[in-house]
């Protein structure tokens, strides 16, 4: 009788788990747009703990917060090395695989630099390994040691690229060459800190980086957002040795997406509780104050094709070779097909912050146009997933799974090999 019980219990246990993990494959589909597969949750939960760790996400108050991340008195904020979760993250304040300086003194090393935003550092940290094939088949770079480094962070924007280069220099560290990727910063970060009457040229999230300085009344919205990202965290360390389930992986993934929607709406009402006034050494000149959004748009682009012709003078000075690559994004008319699982979470039109990028990113890539007619290797990648069926994009603001990655490396790679071998 108890072992009729027991077997009873136990077909119970494993009918009702059965058709939790059907519903759970259901919900699944539902979310994300496709069929459940575990390796595609592996994927979510890597592409979340990334964001999580390099914190290159859509939230600048959080990462100010709680992620290491420190003024500097030249090139705006970079890593403290010693609150960084990230390994890469070296005493400078930036990522790299190895100390770019004691590198700097082997001849027989070759520097690789990456600069840009969060697109770039995630690029960075994703195809670093992928960037050493590619360079030791180049004229110069065989047979040497190859040691890529990146000079940039999530939320930088120039002139921050053309800073962190320079102080890099000025220190004695040494080039073979920089991969500049950016722009998406460039007409999104200056607008925001307009709007937030900050002058545009100004590191984004300048004021929360000083959020106890301009308003004491910001910290419990900081404290707010550090909250929601403790309960990411939590989504996926709880799941995560249960991730043979779908119903585990599901919940995960659900309950990581509702704590990362909530911490972008403390965000967002932190970004719009602006103090009446700011002191000057956070709002700037305010030259820019009463300035339309043409013109300050006009004014992002103008200085960003000029801190790339700097970044590009300064290649021709100390002697490496400089690339320049418009970033792709999923907003810019007839660039990609997207996926079903795209569409669902990875594009958003009515955000205002991505509702201008299919009007600015032709304004872009013209800029583009002018640097390579002036000399300058400057290319866009705006359309290398214009065949591509496949999920590239993670995300409804511009960042990559590794799919997209690599296939941008692939671009990148093609493109400086055709370059080096025409000349």
């Amino acid at each position: 009788m108890q072992f009729r019980k027991l077997l009873f219990g136990m077909v119970m246990l494993a009918v009702t788990y059965g058709v939790m993990e059907c519903l759970s494959y259901a919900m699944w589909y539902y979310a994300f747009g496709r069929g459940f597969s575990f390796a595609d949750a592996a994927q979510k939960r890597d592409d979340a703990l990334q964001d999580l760790q390099s914190q290159n996400g859509e939230q600048p108050a959080f990462k100010i917060a709680s992620n290491g991340t420190v003024p500097h008195p030249y090139l705006g904020f970079v890593y403290d090395p010693s609150l960084s979760k990230d390994p890469l993250v070296k005493k400078y304040g930036f990522l790299a695989e190895n100390d770019p300086f004691i590198a700097s003194k082997d001849v027989n090393t070759a520097i690789v630099a990456i600069t840009g935003g969060s697109v770039a550092e995630q690029f960075f940290t994703s195809m670093h390994q992928r960037l050493h094939e590619s360079m030791e088949k180049l004229p110069g770079f065989q047979g040497k040691k190859i040691d890529v480094i990146m000079l940039g962070r999530g939320m930088y924007h120039q002139p921050q690229q053309l800073f962190s280069v320079s102080y890099y220099l000025m220190q004695g560290g040494r080039l073979d060459m920089l991969i500049n990727l950016d722009g998406f910063n460039e007409i999104t970060g200056e607008m925001e800190e307009r709007e937030q009457g900050i002058y545009p040229a100004f590191p984004f999230a300048w004021r929360e980086l000083f959020s106890g300085a301009s308003d004491p009344a910001n910290l419990p919205k900081l404290g707010e957002i550090v909250m929601w990202k403790h309960c990411q965290y939590a989504a996926i360390a709880t799941f995560e040795p249960l991730q043979f389930s779908v119903t585990a992986s599901t919940l995960s993934m659900l309950i990581n997406s509702y704590c990362n929607k909530n911490a972008v709406l403390a965000e967002e009402a932190l970004q719009h509780s602006s103090s009446p006034t700011l002191p000057y050494f956070i709002a700037g000149p305010g030259t820019m104050h009463d300035a339309s959004q043409k013109d300050v748009l006009d004014f992002a682009i103008r200085m960003w094709q000029q801190a790339s012709e700097q970044l590009d003078a300064l290649a021709k000075l100390d002697h490496f070779t400089y690339f320049h690559f418009l970033q792709p994004d999923q907003y810019v008319a007839g660039s990609k097909v997207l996926s079903e699982e795209e569409k669902k979470t990875a594009y958003d039109p009515k955000n205002t912050r991505y509702s201008h990028i299919a009007a600015t990113y032709p304004l872009l890539e013209a800029g583009i146009a002018q640097l390579r007619a002036e000399g300058v290797n400057a290319y866009s990648l705006t359309r290398i997933y214009k065949s591509e069926a496949r999920t590239v994009y993670r995300d409804a603001c511009c960042h990559l799974n590794d799919l997209g990655n690599e296939i941008m490396a692939n671009a990148i790679a093609g493109q400086i090999a055709q370059d080096i071998k025409a000349h």
